[in-house]
């Protein structure tokens, strides 16, 4: 059975085995998981590249996580984060929040716990495209139609829903959404957009000359 593709991750953790560990099971689960040992290269890399989520260690050499998420934030990425750490006081735990965390974990963890907490953040619930038309698990309602996507389709979509409003090269699109399967032109790429602007409307799925797309829900 082909393995289900869930999403693309970043991990950032100073520690060799835990980082093995953690990247391994996600990548037994059907994430693909890019990571760094340094809060320094974390930043680089968050900088240049897209996830559906990023899991980060607070504590690891050069820039600790709370320095990187304050600039990324600033930059208006809002990529969902977990904080990943030994620190249990309630200062650190109010800190991630106010600076954009969606969850924190404690050190030591269970990985199906770990699991859990990204699915969770992972899952796209009703939303609302425009007034006459939102998704909701697998269907797209349009006035009193309703229409139930290819599954291609679908992790398309729901790659363009969790980063509104952000543009997106081409390859990085093809990289996250046909990541498990092998070569795939931009003439695929652009099939399968045209069938979601059928549905959407083509002003959703913007063009941007030369860079990629720029999906924006309400326009």
């Amino acid at each position: 059975m082909a393995k289900v593709y869930k999403g693309r991750l970043f991990l950032l953790e100073d520690d060799p085995l835990l980082h093995h560990m953690v990247a391994e099971f996600l990548e037994q689960s059907g994430f693909e998981v890019r990571g760094a040992y340094d809060g320094d290269r974390a930043l680089e890399i968050l900088n240049q590249e897209v996830f559906d989520l990023w899991l980060l260690d607070i504590q690891v050499p050069g820039l600790d996580s709370f320095e990187t998420l304050q600039v990324l934030r600033q930059s208006h990425i809002n990529t969902p984060t977990i904080f990943i750490s030994v620190l249990k006081d309630m200062v650190s735990l109010k800190k991630a929040f106010h600076l954009g965390a969606s969850d924190y974990l404690k050190k030591p963890f269970d990985l199906e716990e770990l699991l859990i907490r990204i699915e969770r953040l992972l899952i796209i619930q009703k939303v609302t495209i425009n007034e006459d038309c939102f998704y909701e698990q697998g269907r797209l309602f349009r006035q009193d139609q309703n229409f139930i996507l290819s599954a291609k389709e679908k992790q398309l979509l729901e790659f363009f829903l969790h980063h509104k409003n952000q543009i997106l090269p081409n390859d990085q699109i093809i990289a996250n959404v046909w990541s498990y399967e092998g070569s795939v032109d931009h003439s695929t790429l652009r099939t399968h957009i045209k069938n979601l602007r059928k549905l959407l409307g083509k002003e959703h799925i913007q063009n941007v000359k030369g860079l990629g797309y720029c999906f924006k829900a309400c326009v």
